[in-house]
């Protein structure tokens, strides 16, 4: 099980990593009003991502061979730390250290078993899960 949150933990340091390359810029942390004001643009490079599109409540960027896609919490913050079981399962596929993290059904049970042992949570109206800390 602690795999699981290796992985988690790496996803969410690289979402944070996505996101502080827009606060550098543009020196706004509610990134997606920014979005939406037009402030940032709907996709391009910036700093270290290859590539990032905002779409919906979140982003999909790539960073080396490393593809990240996330929601924002909610809240002016526009948290980055939130996951669920397609996203792991996706940045998973595209780093070969999590290769067993890549089927979407494996990581959904083992979210729900860290669900129901209290390590993470699901806020409602969140689709979100986030660690327990």
């Amino acid at each position: 099980m602690p795999e699981i949150f290796e992985l988690i933990a790496d996803f969410n340091q690289m979402a944070a990593l996505v996101a502080k390359q827009f606060y550098n810029k543009y020196h706004r942390t509610d990134l997606l009003s920014a979005y939406h004001e037009k402030i940032i643009p709907k996709e391009g490079k910036l700093g270290i991502l290859k590539y990032y599109s905002f779409h919906g409540i979140g982003i999909y960027a790539e960073i080396g061979n490393v593809e990240i896609d996330f929601d924002f919490g909610p809240g002016p913050e526009n948290k980055s730390d939130g996951f669920d079981c397609y996203r792991l399962a996706k940045f998973a596929k595209s780093n070969l250290k999590y290769s067993r993290f890549k089927d979407e059904l494996v990581v959904n049970s083992l979210l729900e078993k860290l669900a129901v042992e209290g390590s993470i949570f699901l806020p409602q109206p969140s689709r979100n899960y986030y660690l327990d800390v």
